[in-house]
């Protein structure tokens, strides 16, 4: 399959932003109108080591929490 790529903003957690490649059917008119805005694959640099991390990854556990207080009526 012939692929077109483009670099979308995303929002991270700590109010920055990181840049995802999406992957297009290619439309050669769009690579030829918008050459700054859609790649070819064998145009993107290298990914880093921020592109092979997560995204929005969820921690997987919890601080444990004490037992509840019980107090007596007095």
């Amino acid at each position: 399959m012939r692929a077109m790529i483009i670099r979308l903003p995303m929002q991270t957690a700590a109010a920055g932003v990181r840049y995802v490649a999406v992957s297009l059917p290619r439309i050669d008119c769009l690579l030829v109108d918008m050459p700054h805005k859609y790649l070819l694959p064998e145009d993107l640099p290298p990914p880093g080591k921020s592109d092979s991390q997560p995204i929005g990854r969820q921690r997987l556990y919890h601080r444990s929490r004490s037992p509840p207080r019980v107090t007596e009526p007095v």
